[in-house]
């Protein structure tokens, strides 16, 4: 649950306002998202960003995205620490 889904749906968005993308935080997150992999599995943690990947070249991605209405927040690709 985002910030932004609850502005949005509480009382049909009228009562909190947010911003998201640029306006909120700069052109990248000050907060880094992920998912957590011990550095010993590697094998595991190109799965992970194998299927990660498909589900941004799918639009899945996308849509989970906009349905917590921060599409903004969006990355062009899954990587392994990229900082």
């Amino acid at each position: 649950m985002t910030a932004a889904w609850v502005a949005s749906t509480t009382d049909d968005g009228q009562v909190f306002s947010t911003l998201t993308g640029d306006k909120a935080v700069g052109p990248h997150s000050p907060s880094p998202m992920g998912i957590g992999v011990s550095k010993s599995d590697a094998r595991l943690s190109r799965s992970i960003q194998v299927v990660v990947q498909s589900l941004m070249d799918g639009g899945t991605y996308l849509k989970v995205l906009k349905r917590y209405h921060v599409p903004g927040i969006s990355i062009p690709k899954a990587t392994i620490n990229a900082g």
